[in-house]
């Protein structure tokens, strides 16, 4: 009874907040005049260029500008990117697909502010660490109550994210033999380790695994959509007519139009580069030796990166036709059958590869985010709480049913959503808040503004 009233407004009202969400991100860019468009010259020459300063203090406790653009991409890119596009072609036609496109478009400069915000709000400790976050510009710009409930939401949305990740990795292990308790006791134990360990071990790790996974699953599923280059055209046709039909398409049994487009592949969009969610500002907090500015611009690439593999992994079932198939099952089990299919020597063998160091390192991002928030709540107490809850969450993620599993996530992400992007809506318009111009950084009044955030970090 209960989870038919959840999707019973999952499908009728939940779509209205998500399409909100979108609008804003578009005022968000004619705002910044297309911040992401304009910034992507910088934002390639500081991912590829080499490190220029060396760490001196509080090394521990942060990370480079750029080792904190994979810790970002470990906690955005995960089973998500896989699994997302795949169900929210499922459940809501070919059109949610062009949702994603343009809404991780979007959602880009709507990265940049909050990363410019957290960076700008930030303090520094006595041990040389960041006290980051959307919470510190909530609180000073707004009200403490405002950053509390968002770290609270937060870290409750963190947990059901890493339950996500849970569920397709073993629904996909399963059919390879291994046990979900296995699969569980396995991600616990690594994730635990790994958050023990601080952002230092996280950055590390992340700076390993995050290149290499983005890597070697591009190459499959560019490998798969070149081999199928001819119904491009139709695809990307397919695509937009779907977004913009009433109805459903004659032939294709899960094509509802606008509103399912919009309610999954929206949805999904946010799920995926977490556009507004406010979770990128925790990682890029913890950069050391950056400016706003720059590691606002690292911020755009994060989004673009998350849009890149949910955009790859949409085309790959959509130019393979698996999704046509009668009675396929919307899951991570369709792209191991067209992997298997395409690559029957050590197909299988890429998913699971990619699949377990999406999920290993989303969880653990999601669980370093989490443990930032629960400490906000709780005032810096009883962490070790917070690293059982996600264990807990890890494992009944694993045995629950995939719409089900979504659809909480998509509740549990509205406290979080609707008022943050309300937020930064807000402050995006205070031209004393944020810069959208290099140039702008070294005008007479962003002096007085640094002068202003300096004395904001002391208090």
């Amino acid at each position: 009874m209960i989870k038919d009233l959840l999707y019973l407004i999952s499908d009728h009202i939940l779509w209205i907040p998500f399409a909100l969400v979108f609008l804003a991100s578009i005022v968000i860019s004619i705002k910044s005049r297309f911040i992401q468009i304009r910034a992507l010259p910088k934002m390639f020459k500081m991912i590829f260029q080499a490190p220029k300063r060396l760490c001196t203090t509080g090394c521990a406790q942060t990370i480079s500008p750029r080792s904190a653009l994979w810790v970002s991409l470990s906690t955005c890119v995960g089973m998500g990117n896989i699994a997302g596009p795949i169900i929210a072609i499922g459940l809501g036609g070919p059109g949610a697909l062009a949702g994603f496109i343009v809404a991780s478009f979007f959602g880009a400069a709507v990265g940049y502010v909050e990363v410019f915000l957290a960076i700008k709000y930030r303090k520094k400790q006595n041990d040389g660490s960041f006290l980051g976050g959307a919470m510190q510009y909530l609180d000073r710009e707004f009200t403490p109550w405002l950053g509390l409930l968002y770290a609270f939401a937060t870290g409750l949305l963190m947990l059901s994210w890493s339950a996500g990740q849970a569920n397709q990795l073993a629904i996909l292990l399963a059919a390879k033999g291994i046990p979900t308790l296995v699969t569980g006791t396995f991600l616990t134990a690594i994730v635990i380790f790994v958050l023990v360990g601080g952002i230092k071990r996280l950055g590390a790790i992340c700076d390993k695994i995050v290149p290499v996974m983005f890597i070697a699953y591009c190459a499959a599923t560019l490998w798969i959509i070149s081999l199928n280059f001819r119904v491009l055209p139709e695809v990307f046709g397919l695509m937009f007519t779907a977004l913009f039909s009433p109805v459903g398409i004659v032939g294709i049994t899960m094509g509802y139009g606008m509103q399912k487009a919009i309610r999954w592949g929206l949805a999904r969009a946010v799920q995926a580069t977490e556009t507004g969610v406010g979770t990128l500002t925790f990682p890029h907090s913890a950069a050391r030796g950056t400016t706003a500015y720059n590691q606002g611009v690292m911020a755009i690439a994060t989004t673009f990166g998350n849009g890149i593999i949910c955009l790859l992994t949409g085309l790959t079932i959509m130019t393979s036709g698996a999704w046509k198939i009668p009675g396929a099952t919307f899951d991570i089990r369709m792209f191991s059958n067209i992997l298997a299919s395409y690559f029957p020597t050590f197909g299988p063998n890429i998913l699971i590869f990619c699949a377990i160091l999406f999920a290993f390192g989303t969880i653990i991002g999601n669980g370093y985010n989490g443990s930032i928030c629960f400490l906000h709540t709780t005032k810096n107490r009883w962490l070790w709480l917070y690293y059982a809850i996600s264990g807990v969450a890890v494992f009944i993620g694993s045995i629950m049913d995939v719409k089900l599993v979504w659809t909480i996530i998509d509740f549990f992400i509205l406290p979080v959503v609707i008022p943050h992007m309300i937020a930064i809506v807000i402050l995006a318009f205070k031209s004393s808040k944020v810069q959208y111009h290099e140039d702008m950084l070294n005008s007479p009044m962003n002096a007085y503004r640094e002068t202003d955030q300096r004395k904001i970090s002391n208090e």
